[in-house]
């Protein structure tokens, strides 16, 4: 440490997304250390849709490709770890924080064959097991799984959002050693439990990609129309399935009651706007945006999806909690929820109930014990 500063260095693939909105939320960190830790974000990858001041970009959009086979992985793989030698001989940090997979493995990978002293604090934010299943060749699966075990062990801490993902990593790294510490958001203004009005306003919000699974919401929708009138349809994002969505809307003849807005840093018009959030996914791993949708006071239909809907609903005890690929069971879930005003508005008290347990204070805390204890050692 120099003049008694603490250099935190946050290395992240991409902003876009969940892992986005950790980093916009965790660099509120510098004002609870009172001066005495300086941050640097290194982004890997120029994001589409976020910006973020004071953050150093690597690589064009689009840089990393969508699946990663033998030949493109080692290409990329070897050219970051050079890198992360070089910024850290450059910026010589205390602590890296690596946020979530394609950087906790570089840094690790960085660490074990340069030998440099920086602390490293690997972060997980998503279902590796799927991820590696759905995105990488065979011969890729097989390196990481093999890799997985002595990479992690470099790891001076390891952090996952969900009990979920860290059993998951737990299983892959064979690590015991993972702590949890939850997403936090910074609770708005909004107090008071949604009321329905006669013209009722459903949404949903992230990255337009099978991970997310909107058609599944889609055909839900198109079931709950048939049934309820006066219903808007609210997709907010972008992605590689933007014009398959966009086909399917408009061969469903959902033109009037669906609408696309693209990302933006700011969404809280669309939740104010909104009466009810419904997340569709395969897989998560902490759910940012749910958060988001409860402080809104929003009540949240969400599949029962590996992992993270589960926890932050506490078993269906704060939202419902409907099987995955079931478009009928979705919509009965909607249509609840929108006729019966009781249900409702308990829903959406149980939302506003629920958030404050997620507070952005409470994780900016566990993140400075965690940085400080990290530092003593």
């Amino acid at each position: 440490m120099v003049n008694n500063k603490i250099k935190l260095l946050i290395l992240i693939k991409n902003l876009d997304g969940g892992t986005g909105t950790f980093i916009v939320n965790f660099l509120k960190i510098e004002k609870i250390f009172n001066g005495k830790l300086i941050t640097k974000t290194i982004t890997l990858e120029k994001p589409k849709f976020r910006k973020i001041n004071k953050t150093l970009l690597i690589h064009k959009k689009d840089f990393y490709p969508h699946y990663y086979s033998f030949i493109n992985s080692l290409k990329y793989l070897f050219s970051d770890i050079l890198l992360i030698r070089n910024i850290v001989n450059q910026e010589k940090p205390n602590i890296i924080l690596s946020v979530n997979n394609h950087a906790n493995f570089i840094v690790s990978l960085s660490k074990l064959l340069f030998r440099f002293k920086t602390k490293i604090i690997l972060t997980h934010h998503n279902n590796l097991t799927q991820i590696i299943n759905s995105k990488c060749s065979t011969i890729i699966r097989l390196f990481i799984k093999t890799l997985l075990p002595f990479l992690y062990k470099v790891g001076d801490t390891q952090i996952a959002v969900s009990n979920g993902v860290a059993n998951d990593i737990k299983n892959l790294s064979k690590q015991k050693n993972i702590k949890v510490i939850y997403n936090g958001i910074k609770l708005n203004h909004f107090t008071k439990i949604k009321s329905l009005k006669l013209k009722k306003n459903i949404i949903s919000a992230g990255r337009f990609d099978s991970q997310k699974d909107f058609f599944n919401l889609l055909k839900a929708f198109n079931i709950l129309k048939d049934r309820l009138d006066n219903i808007n349809l609210i997709l907010v994002g972008d992605g590689s399935e933007n014009k398959k969505i966009k086909k399917y809307i408009n061969q469903k003849k959902l033109n009037n009651l669906v609408k696309i807005k693209k990302w933006q840093n700011n969404i809280s018009k669309y939740f104010e706007n909104s009466n009810l959030f419904v997340l569709s996914s395969l897989y998560e791993g902490f759910p940012y945006v749910i958060l988001e949708a409860m402080s809104f006071s929003l009540p949240i239909i969400s599949t029962d999806t590996p992992f993270g809907p589960r926890e932050i609903l506490d078993n269906g005890k704060y939202g419902i909690l409907v099987p995955m690929k079931d478009p009928k069971a979705m919509a009965d879930a909607m249509y609840e929820l929108l006729t019966n005003k009781i249900k409702y508005q308990y829903y959406s008290k149980k939302s506003l109930e629920r958030v404050k347990y997620f507070s952005l204070d409470k994780m900016l805390r566990n993140y400075k014990k965690l940085i400080l204890d990290l530092l003593k050692e």
